[in-house]
């Protein structure tokens, strides 16, 4: 199945790390995403407690860091490391990764909830994902 691009709302990816075919046993952080290069939006509430920024245990697995989860998509993407553009206004604070070598932009951005989603989120995803990612200035 193709897909467009990924709206991750409140997410993160499971311990270990997605690498090209193989698990690491050390957890650490996977050089690419199995499937390949995807637009990726990645909503998250700065103050979740359900899926931490930073993961967490449960049972016997255990919920990987979202910055973590960011540097594999952006690898995979062939991203830079430094965003291409950074909006902190408003509800939603943003960063944004256009000018990847994949032709594939990754967007990352923070709100000041928990687990919920706040109003705006729906657009917010959907015009990240059909826009053109034009960054101001260049």
């Amino acid at each position: 199945m193709k897909l467009a691009g990924v709206y991750a709302v409140s997410g993160g990816l499971r311990r270990p790390l997605p690498a090209s075919g193989t698990t690491r046993a050390d957890g650490s952080i996977a050089t690419k995403c199995p499937g390949g290069p995807r637009k990726l939006v990645h909503l998250h509430g700065y103050a979740d407690r359900t899926v931490p920024l930073e993961g967490r245990g449960i049972g016997n697995w255990h919920q990987g860091d979202v910055f973590e989860g960011l540097a594999v998509q952006r690898a995979t993407n062939l991203c830079g490391s430094r965003p291409d553009e950074i909006t902190g206004s408003g509800t939603f604070w943003c960063r944004a990764w256009a000018d990847c070598g994949s032709g594939k932009p990754v967007r990352f951005c923070l709100h000041a909830g928990g687990h919920g989603i706040p109003h705006g989120w729906v657009a917010l995803g959907l015009d990240w994902l059909a826009g053109p990612h034009l960054i101001s200035g260049r």
